[in-house]
């Protein structure tokens, strides 16, 4: 860590005196640089330098950039082109508008009145409410979802929108991400986090809101939403999916751009524009980031930096001052590191194990597990490697034409189980008379993975 944030508040808007020494050292690398000795080549180098990227979420670019991420031109790469309305009631802008980044042929040009015209309705997570419909009735959009009068009372009836789902729906759904189980390390315990009493998620990360997205909620939604609002989804969090893929095809970005905006025209004809936040605009930009600064796996995610802080949280030991703790228990951890790495074959001290360590070395973590097989078993496994060999398969269709002939009357069942069953014998014999120098070889028969002698004959 840099710097020690004095204080018991973070410095919000004031970090660029935070971040000042760091910035004067930036500058410095990038206009004068600084005299470094290289040792391979035994000379000295002036080093320069520049900042590539930051990574951080939403607000907190706000603070480093001093660009305004709120209001009706929250957007930083559009900016005074950001397109958003007001809406009265709900008293914030909302960002829609994603036809004008279609094709002009595209049929949904000419459909404003289905633009122009949430899932789960959880209490407080809801972007669908009174005053959503009540702005809907001033945009003089969706009709048959506007509120509507119940005799004798004084509270409005909302008709259920196409999204919306039951109490059994709801039911299915949280069933089925309570029966899913996934790998050590690939994300929290899904299960633990289901609330089937309440019908919701609890204490869920950033990353498992990621794993969530991108491989459980398609799989959840099957059968319980209608087609057209199913699909939409899916294709929005197989969006996602793509772009975190590890290698991605260049020539394919402006196709996945094509898709993602389609998505969002789609998104609005269905949900209510509160749902259309400044994040939900951000996604039509991802693609051009990408391109710009290359795929978000390598040097741009997030989560490996959260991952961390959560291991710098643990340092904390006097709640008063937190950040003092993390420095000295950072400090502490380098020191044993040190220390452990410069006394080879010593176990550390005091400090946890990895569950996954020795593993890629090829060492088990969960015990000693001794197998036994019989014969039965070894014949099986010499014979199926002997099938996956090109060059034997002239011997397999010699032995099956003579099977064959043998046994006139008998079925395609039984020649293939005994096929199984002599094959082998039957390949020794005939290699055996027909190279009789192959007693050499006789040792490599005891193994059924050791028939690379074979495909050389």
């Amino acid at each position: 860590m840099s710097l020690l944030i004095q204080g018991p508040k973070q410095p919000g808007n004031d970090i660029d005196v935070y971040l000042q020494p760091l910035v004067d050292e930036l500058m410095e690398l990038w206009s004068t640089g600084i005299h470094v000795y290289d040792a391979y080549k035994k000379e000295y180098f002036q080093l320069r330098a520049m900042l590539f990227c930051t990574i951080n979420d939403f607000p907190a670019y706000g603070n480093l950039s001093g660009y305004s991420t709120k209001g009706k031109k929250a957007c930083p790469i559009c900016e005074e082109n950001t397109h958003s309305i007001w809406l009265t009631n709900c008293k914030k802008p909302a960002f829609m508008g994603h036809r004008r980044e279609l094709a002009e042929t595209h049929p949904y040009r000419k459909k404003s009145d289905l633009f122009d015209g949430l899932l789960l309705n959880i209490p407080g997570k809801t972007k669908d409410g009174i005053k959503v419909r009540r702005d809907m009735e001033l945009m003089n959009i969706r009709p048959e979802l506007q509120p509507k009068d119940i005799d004798g009372r004084t509270t409005k009836f909302l008709p259920p929108d196409c999204y919306t789902m039951s109490k059994v729906e709801k039911t299915k759904f949280w069933q089925c991400l309570h029966g899913i189980k996934v790998p050590s390390g690939y994300s929290a315990n899904i299960r633990k986090l289901v609330s089937m009493k309440d019908l919701k998620l609890l204490g869920m990360k950033s990353h498992d809101c990621h794993v969530l997205m991108t491989q459980m909620i398609p799989i959840a939604i099957r059968g319980i939403l209608p087609n057209r609002i199913r699909h939409t989804i899916t294709k929005l969090c197989l969006f996602f999916n793509m772009i975190h893929s590890k290698v991605i095809d260049p020539d394919v970005l402006d196709e996945y751009q094509r898709d993602i905006i389609l998505t969002l025209c789609e998104l609005e004809m269905y949900f209510p524009p509160s749902f259309f936040d400044v994040m939900v605009h951000l996604v039509s930009h991802i693609v051009g980031e990408i391109k710009a600064c290359g795929p978000v796996f390598f040097l741009r995610y997030m989560y490996p930096f959260e991952r961390y802080m959560c291991i710098l949280k643990g340092y904390v030991r006097n709640l008063n001052r937190p950040e003092g703790s993390i420095v000295e228990g950072y400090a502490s951890e380098e020191v044993i590191e040190f220390c452990t790495n410069y006394m080879d074959g010593f176990k550390s001290f005091r400090i946890p194990q990895s569950r996954h360590e020795g593993r890629l070395s090829g060492q088990g973590i969960l015990g000693r597990k001794t197998g036994y097989s019989n014969v039965v078993d070894y014949q099986e496994a010499h014979f199926n490697v002997l099938q996956h060999i090109t060059s034997i398969d002239l011997f397999i269709q010699e032995h099956m034409s003579l099977l064959r002939q043998q046994n006139r009357k008998k079925s395609a069942k039984w020649l293939a189980k005994q096929h199984k069953k002599t094959f082998s014998e039957w390949l020794k014999d005939k290699v055996r008379r027909t190279l009789p120098n192959i007693d050499k070889w006789s040792k490599l028969w005891d193994s059924p993975l050791n028939i690379v002698p074979i495909s050389r004959i």
